[in-house]
């Protein structure tokens, strides 16, 4: 439950009385808890960061290569299997079950932090810290692409989709683990004035991974797009499928992983923490500071309002008659105006926190715009309306990715500042983990349980929740707005 907002006055002297009250009774047991850290565990902080040496610095622009590489294999496996597959399986007749196993898939993505802290605490210096998870995985991520491009086209003809989902787990699983370990390696080997590069190189790598598993696979696994654009005579096979796509992306994992397993310079050596029940006991902060459990708790519940229109959408108006080639051209076309407005964006919220609060509310404020202009249209639009909805669908799509960025950037933005260096990629971890949980859960079940006749009469319940949600968030941002970032602290504990 969220906490009754107090009046303005009430709520600015309850912090300054809750700081001066912290600071006094607690100022010795955190100085002894830092001096103990600094002594005894490896903190990405800047008391026990090894400096790098001129063999590192001179090296960077091969390490951003290999930055920017990991990020962009994770861009397959989610364009695939969170954006190919359910379009192309629903014009073959799959039915929203099949969906719901597909969601599964991206479970990993929302789970990270189970296995971020075990990353920080076990590794091999042999290898290198983070490398001694990124090569493993990738090799066996090249091995489950072979797998699946040998079974892949029997088990699409035939509609498994169980086979196919445990697939795409596996994969988003690898993955996952490659990129909290990558953001991992970027702390370790790259200078701190250029680790601010970390969210573009992301975003970059990872849009283009997307964009060749969704926007360019879905068209050239068309064989109507392929003998109207590609072929010279007409043909029954298309350009590509699941099975040569994923013979080419494990190949290029496989050289890949090769060279840098043979050819890298390992990173600098690190210390382990003394435990992992010491990470754990750091990260119980998360709950025992009220103001971040609120912030988590949001995070979880923040999707649950849109679920069944956001579950529904699409595979409705493909199913009416809306081309799917049509809509890789709409997702092709927003594609710049997604990573120019989070570059502007990001420029926004770095000036001040209120910015930061204020693409929250602009990322809900079209949220609920875009939701009610999809029910709209699902309410009137028939089946010969579909067919010619171009710019219409452009538009909301625009609508959405738009909302999307802003929520991206306020959320990286904020823990970003809130972030505890002795558990620098944990946090980010669970933070990121929470947010992918609660747009993934949602949508699970909403495939599980809606159908033509229902979608509607969820859409008013969870519409109802989403308006109690904000009845109490937008009071709660308000006043986040105005604390300091100090009460955003793992060892800050709010007196309300």
């Amino acid at each position: 439950m969220y906490p009754v907002p107090l009046p303005e006055e009430q709520v600015d002297y309850a912090l300054e009385t809750s700081k001066e009250i912290y600071d006094k009774e607690h100022e010795e047991e955190i100085s002894k808890e830092k001096s103990s850290i600094t002594e005894s565990l490896s903190v990405e902080g800047p008391e026990t960061e090894p400096e790098l040496t001129h063999e590192y610095i001179s090296r960077e622009k091969l390490f951003f290569s290999v930055i920017f590489m990991n990020q962009f294999f994770p861009g397959i496996p989610l364009g695939i299997f969170q954006g190919s597959l359910p379009i192309i399986l629903v014009k073959r007749g799959a039915s929203f079950v099949d969906l719901g196993h597909l969601s599964i898939t991206n479970y990993p993505m929302g789970l990270k932090f189970l296995f971020g802290p075990f990353l920080d605490r076990h590794f091999s210096n042999a290898i290198g810290r983070r490398m001694s998870y990124i090569i493993p995985c990738i090799y066996i991520y090249a091995l489950v692409s072979f797998f699946f491009a040998y079974h892949a086209e029997g088990w699409m003809q035939g509609m498994h989709t169980v086979p196919v989902s445990i697939i795409g787990f596996i994969l988003t699983f690898l993955v996952a683990v490659i990129m909290v370990s990558t953001d991992g390696y970027l702390v370790s080997i790259i200078q701190k004035s250029k680790r601010s590069y970390m969210p573009m190189i992301k975003l970059i790598a990872q849009s283009i991974g997307h964009f060749l598993a969704m926007n360019m696979f879905i068209p050239l696994n068309s064989v109507e797009f392929c003998n109207e654009y590609i072929y010279t005579s007409p043909q029954t096979e298309p350009l590509l499928n699941f099975e040569n796509f994923f013979y080419i992306t494990g190949t290029m994992a496989l050289v890949y992983v090769i060279f840098i397993h043979t050819s890298l310079k390992r990173e600098p050596p690190a210390k382990s923490f003394d435990s992992l029940s010491r990470i754990l006991e750091i990260a119980t902060g998360f709950w025992k500071n009220k103001n971040l459990l609120y912030c988590l708790l949001f995070l979880i519940l923040a999707r649950v309002g849109f679920s069944p229109i956001d579950a529904y959408f699409t595979p409705a108006i493909i199913r009416a008659g809306f081309s799917r080639i049509t809509f890789i051209y709409i997702q092709t076309i927003i594609l710049p105006f997604g990573l120019l407005s989070t570059y502007f964006f990001g420029i926004y919220a770095n000036h001040s926190k209120q910015n930061i609060f204020n693409l929250l509310y602009g990322h809900l404020i079209l949220k609920w715009l875009s939701s009610f202009i999809h029910y709209v249209l699902l309410t009137t639009y028939t089946k010969e309306d579909w067919p010619g909805a171009f710019w219409t669908i452009t538009g909301i799509h625009l609508l959405g990715s738009l909302s999307a960025h802003m929520m991206f950037v306020a959320l990286g933005a904020f823990f970003a500042r809130t972030c505890d260096p002795r558990i620098g990629s944990t946090y980010i971890t669970i933070t990121m983990s929470m947010a992918n949980f609660g747009s993934i859960w949602p949508e699970t079940i909403m495939y599980y349980i809606l159908s033509e006749k229902n979608w509607a009469i969820l859409t008013y319940v969870c519409w109802g929740f989403g308006v109690y949600l904000m009845y109490k968030v937008i009071p709660l941002a308000k006043k986040y707005s105005r604390m300091d970032w100090k009460e955003f602290d793992l060892n800050y504990v709010p007196n309300n």
